[in-house]
């Protein structure tokens, strides 16, 4: 790993030593890509996986036209193994698996096929249309050996239940309407999703913006849990927490709604009760308009297909207050200028977490399949880019950005009076060319060295520290062109690891101080044991 850097006088030198380093290249933050496919002309849609006996893992992703396999088993080198094209052209496919089944279906008009059953063993395809034609979104209940078709042509307003205790061969249950065990037969319950856990089925329904729980135990006699009307938006999909306290929803329609959260009211089982939501842009403060798409929880983790924002990953630690720690922006055509039109639909369908290996899943609507390993700050990275001599930001509103837990971006900058500030930006832009140090420090640490950046006006302040690791600007000369000093034009720095920032000699202390940002904005100080 890089420990040293080398000095060159020019005036557009930037950092020339990060082929000893690892990088981060513009679309990741704490998640890396490891494979990428994507076959020209396709519009892809959702992705699930599965794993078999032998230890070989596939990835099921679908398009407009066709029914894709991937081996995913080497995360790293994804590969083609079937493709099925059911002569049918369809923006809506779903995807789900139990035993040796593959199950299918797609929602649009005119598609006739209703359930497709996949042999993994074979590749032969079995289609089962007798109960419905089409579907919106299917769900297996893995513990029970049941699938749940929702958003079908026939029951709209419910599920439809089969049996799948033998996987290539599903026998219909029952239909459940919920308007009818509502009391209210008009009105509209249409399906959208639905997840189970249980013998418990959480449904997302549209247009209503209702979440009903159904006990679904006896499908002779089906009963309403709990129920909630939550705002005003468009009830997409929902997912459980682990403990089954905790519900997160994402509303798809209109855009720019955040992801909610939901929990069970205390005194009243049958309710529940909105208790915060929260979204994070990556275009921001550009726009704050991003749609959620598919949430996901696993491993105390909540993941989010977010259209134009990728795959986002939460930490649920406090399940009522989840913080984003990772994302993989699948869809860069729209980075630093904002969402689009409230009608637009791009990017990051699906995501699929729950590989065993860590291998997550994700389709992106004009950019493909995707495999992605999270890549969180580890004690053990330790490197340094580092210099010995000042370190200047030559252009005003460009230089070097700290990255905060969550993943937000702040310049580093100084305003007209001299003082140093944090200024948000968007992490990445196709108008701004970006550097990126990751896995290490910058440490600028010659005694009487520090950083130096022009202001607005054209004048320059080098940081003073004081006793207590406080940062001053202090009005020097301009280095020239041919100054012994390190020099970042018109550029951005990115140190992309949050958990590493700028590290300075502070004189007074005779310490070397590690710079970094919080979510709000402001520096975090701290004093290391030795000095790079």
């Amino acid at each position: 790993m890089c420990q040293s850097m080398v000095m060159q006088k020019y005036h557009n030198i930037l950092i020339f030593c990060f082929f000893c380093i690892q990088f981060s290249f513009s679309q990741g933050f704490n998640m890396v890509k490891k494979g990428h496919i994507l076959i020209p002309g396709q519009e892809y849609n959702d992705v699930w996986g599965y794993e078999r006996n032998n230890g070989q893992k596939f990835a099921v992703a679908g398009t407009r036209q066709k029914t894709l396999i991937y081996n995913v088993t080497d995360c790293s080198n994804p590969f083609l193994v079937f493709e099925h094209t059911d002569g049918f052209s369809s923006i809506w496919r779903d995807y789900k698996t139990y035993g040796n089944a593959i199950y299918a279906t797609a929602d649009q008009s005119p598609y006739n096929q209703g359930l497709q059953v996949i042999n993994m063993d074979t590749y032969a395809v079995t289609y089962y249309n007798t109960h419905f034609l089409r579907a919106h979104n299917i769900y297996v209940d893995t513990a029970h050996a049941r699938l749940y078709v929702a958003g079908s042509n026939s029951v709209n307003a419910g599920l439809i239940v089969f049996d799948i205790s033998n996987p290539l061969v599903p026998v219909h249950l029952q239909n459940i309407f919920i308007n009818v065990l509502m009391g209210a037969p008009s009105l509209n319950t249409y399906v959208h999703d639905v997840y189970v856990k249980d013998n418990i089925a959480y449904t997302s329904n549209g247009s209503v913006s209702r979440m009903i729980e159904l006990d679904v135990s006896d499908l002779n006699n089906v009963q309403i849990l709990a129920s909630y009307v939550g705002p005003s938006g468009y009830n997409h999909s929902s997912w459980r927490s682990e403990d089954g306290n905790y519900v997160y929803e994402a509303l798809e329609v209109p855009k720019g709604l955040p992801i909610n959260i939901y929990q069970k009211d205390e005194e009243n089982d049958n309710i529940f009760v909105k208790i915060g939501d929260f979204k994070d842009p990556l275009e921001f403060p550009v726009s704050s308009t991003n749609r959620p798409h598919n949430p996901f929880v696993h491993e105390n983790k909540l993941y989010i297909s977010y259209y134009e924002d990728g795959v986002q990953v939460y930490d649920l630690s406090n399940p009522a207050a989840p913080s984003r720690i990772a994302y993989y922006d699948t869809y860069t055509a729209n980075n630093g200028t904002g969402y689009g039109s409230s009608s637009s639909f791009h990017g990051c369908w699906g995501v699929y977490p729950f590989m065993s290996t860590g291998c997550i899943l994700a389709t992106d609507i004009e950019t493909g399949f995707y495999t992605l390993e999270l890549d969180l700050p580890q004690v053990s990275w330790n490197a340094n880019v580092k210099t010995d001599q000042n370190f200047y930001q030559s252009v005003a509103s460009k230089g070097v950005v700290l990255r905060s837990p969550k993943g937000y971006c702040f310049r580093l900058d100084v305003n007209n009076s001299g003082q140093f500030i944090l200024t948000r930006i968007v992490c990445q832009s196709n108008t701004v060319d970006e550097k990126y140090i990751y896995r290490a420090d910058l440490s600028v640490t010659g005694q009487s060295s520090s950083f130096i950046a022009k202001s607005q006006s054209g004048s320059c302040y080098k940081i003073s520290l004081s006793a207590n690791n406080q940062i001053s600007g202090v009005g020097v000369s301009c280095p020239a062109v041919n100054d012994a000093a390190l020099q970042i034009n018109n550029s951005n720095l990115i140190i992309d690891t949050p958990t590493k920032g700028l590290v300075l000699y502070n004189s007074l202390r005779q310490k070397c101080v590690r710079f970094t940002v919080t979510d709000a904005g402001t520096f975090v100080a701290t004093e290391l044991t030795d000095c790079p």
